[in-house]
This record gives structure tokens, C-alpha cells and sequence, in this order.
């Protein structure tokens, strides 16, 4: 299997612990299930307490570093943009876009093949599509799939209201078509897989996004907005260098916005025996983490992030925001969901993945909002 195979399966993995946690109880996320391959019983779904638990702070605590950009009471009545890396089957669009409408543009950037099975599961699901205000419009894409769907109407949903205006919300064709769409312009293999106002799904290798002229290029990327990236395990699978430059590439594309913010979510210490059987069992599975040598310590991401452009660069493990981000009535709720009587185990677990947020503005007003956030460590 290729490498580029390996890193797409892992998205698969996600989806699965996050659809355990989520039935288990943790947070309540409808749209995951729409996602699940159909050859799946759901009630087969099932991680370990430990798995759920780790899970439930991920999702949670990007979920408030996001949110707390989305819905700062400071920065309301303005636009903003988030650009998801390595999205995959991330239902965080599909909440965000209905409560916000014209106010975010949201972009999601994965593996061209992984932004097929992601406009077609959209496609074919009325919760999705109505959720980013998407019309399907009938064509043929280049995979092969053919979508004879009227154009006035959303499968699965009641026939639009004649005289509708669709050009501003569709579902266009994939393609790769010499150079035809603006995303083309510094990469010939990419493809907009969704566009409308307020959401894009770009098909495309993040390893192409090195120059800030390619990241700007991207179909629909407002460069005056506040923007913020997301990395939840996306660039951690890339060579340090690959992944800095793409970083660089973002700051560099956005030096004229008011604001630009990153949220990372990565495992990291490889330096003790519980990372080393980690990166182990990681190798196993054919999965290499070149960001695990490079960035052994939540220290050295955040000095990365100063390094590439980003001010109050702030850090915490994963066992960290799971005692120091619930109060105790929340925690009380996670203990009745399930016995978690690997405590211990969940604790060496939850020490070797991190979240880490960082920011550059102008107008420090718009993250404001992250301050009020605690933090293991801060530069």
C-alpha cells in the first residue's frame, strides 16, 4: 500500500473512534454516520473506554479553540475563514456553516480521492447538502460517477422553488482540466470537488501548497479575512521541512489579514518507552510521524510556530485539557458513560498527544477570546 494510501486510511480510523465516543455518549455528533461505509453495522462500532475518552477531549477541545474564533463576542458582524487540512470525513462544516450562513467561509483541503468519496457521501445525503446549502447540479465526474440529478432538486429533498438562482451554490463536476479551474493555476492535478458562498472542498496534494501563490490560488480563499487553519494528524504525516514551508506558505498568504491563527492536534514524545512502543506499533501498520523526531516536546512545537511567524504560541497535552478544561460535574459525566479502569494507561496515552494554538493579527481583538483559555505551556 502506498504511503499516500496509509495516511488516507487513517482518516477512516478517526471517523471510526469518533463515531464509538460519540454513540458511548461523549458529545453528540448525528452527521458521523453518514460517513461510515455502508458494508459497516454500526452497532459493530466499539474502542475501549480508554480510546473514547481520548477521543471526547479531542474532538471537544478543538471544537472550543474553534469556536471560541467563530463566536467571539468581539469579533461579531465579521467573516471569517477556516481552512481545514487534511479534513477527510470532519463533520465540523456541516454544524458551523447552518448556525453562521454568510459569516464563515469554510475550506476543506484532502487527498483528491478522499474529496470524491466526500462530495459524493454530501451528493447522495440531504442532511449534508442542505446543512452547506449546496444544489447538485446533473454531470458526469472524471472518477466515473455519473449524477443524473435534476437541477432544481436535492436528492432526497422536496423540489426547489422554480427560478432559484443555483450559480452561486453547486456541486461541480470533479475534474482535472489543464489549468481550467482557478485551483489549477499552481497545481494541475487539484480539484474543487464542492464550491458555494459559504463552502469549498478542495481535491488536492497539501504537498503542493509550498508557495503563498499556490495557497492563494485556491478556489474561493479570501486573503483580507480573518482566517484560521486547522490541522487535526495532517501535517505530522509530512517531512518537517515539507510541513514548515506549507505553514510558511499560509502566514505569508495571509500578511495582509487582520488575523491569522493555526490549531494543531499531534502525538508527540517518542523519547520514553510508551512512545517508542507507539511509533512501533505505528510502523506496523505502515504509518511513519516524521514530526514525532523533529518535535519531540510540546516545547518545540510552540517554538516552531514562533519560528515560522505565529506570536502567543500556547501548548497542552491531551491529560492536561482532560483535568484542567472539564469542571467536575463534566467529569463526573464522563466517569457514568463508562468504567475507565485503565486509568493509568489512559494517562501515559493522553501525556504523548498535544493541542497546540498559536496566532498573528492586527487586530488582536479577534483571538482574543483564546486568552481566557489555559494553557501547559506558552512562548
Amino acid at each position: 500500500m502506498s504511503k499516500n494510501k496509509v495516511i488516507r486510511a487513517t482518516d477512516s480510523d478517526a471517523l471510526l473512534t469518533k463515531f464509538s465516543a460519540e454513540k458511548a455518549g461523549y458529545f453528540k455528533d448525528d452527521l458521523l454516520k453518514f460517513f461510515l461505509s455502508p458494508k459497516l453495522d454500526p452497532q459493530d462500532v466499539r474502542k475501549l473506554p480508554l480510546i473514547n475518552r481520548g477521543t471526547y477531549v479531542r474532538v471537544s477541545a478543538l471544537s472550543r479553540l474553534i469556536e471560541a474564533f467563530l463566536f467571539n463576542d468581539r469579533g461579531v458582524n465579521q467573516r471569517k475563514q477556516i481552512i481545514s487540512l487534511g479534513a477527510g470525513s470532519d463533520t465540523r462544516p456541516f454544524h458551523y456553516v447552518p448556525r453562521l450562513g454568510p459569516d464563515v467561509v469554510y475550506h476543506e483541503i484532502d487527498f483528491i480521492g478522499t474529496a470524491r468519496d466526500k462530495a459524493s457521501t454530501i451528493y447522495r445525503t440531504p442532511e449534508l447538502n442542505t446543512a452547506l446549502s449546496v444544489t447538485n447540479v446533473g454531470g458526469t465526474m472524471s472518477s466515473g460517477i455519473s449524477y443524473n440529478i435534476p437541477e432544481t432538486q436535492t436528492p432526497g429533498a422536496a423540489p426547489q422553488a422554480s427560478g432559484k438562482d443555483i450559480s452561486k451554490s453547486r456541486l461541480f463536476p470533479l475534474r482535472s482540466d489543464n489549468g481550467r479551474t482557478s485551483s489549477n493555476i499552481c497545481n494541475k492535478s487539484a480539484e474543487t470537488a464542492i464550491m458555494s458562498d459559504s463552502y469549498t472542498l478542495h481535491g488536492l496534494d497539501l504537498r503542493s501548497l509550498i508557495t503563498p501563490e499556490a495557497v492563494l490560488a485556491l478556489s474561493n480563499i479570501d486573503k483580507n479575512l480573518p482566517t484560521l487553519i486547522l490541522s487535526e494528524c495532517c501535517l505530522c504525516y509530512l517531512e518537517p521541512d515539507l510541513s514548515d514551508d506549507i505553514i510558511k506558505s499560509f502566514v505569508s498568504a495571509f500578511k495582509d489579514a487582520p488575523a491569522l491563527g493555526i490549531i494543531s492536534y499531534e502525538p508527540f514524545g517518542n523519547d520514553d518507552q510508551f512512545g517508542r512502543v507507539m511509533v512501533q506499533n505505528l510502523a506496523a501498520r505502515g504509518i511513519s510521524i516524521p514530526a514525532l523526531m523533529a518535535y519531540p516536546t510540546l516545547q518545540s512545537q510552540i517554538t516552531r510556530l514562533k519560528r515560522l511567524g505565529f506570536n502567543n504560541a500556547s501548548a497542552a497535552d491531551v491529560l492536561f485539557i482532560h483535568d484542567k478544561w472539564n469542571d467536575v460535574k463534566e467529569l463526573q459525566r464522563l466517569d457514568s458513560l463508562e468504567l475507565l479502569d485503565e486509568r493509568e494507561e489512559f494517562d501515559l496515552l493522553a501525556k504523548h498527544y498535544g493541542v497546540y494554538w498559536a496566532s498573528i493579527s492586527s487586530d488582536e481583538s479577534i483571538f482574543s477570546s483564546w486568552d481566557s483559555i489555559s494553557y501547559q505551556l506558552r512562548f
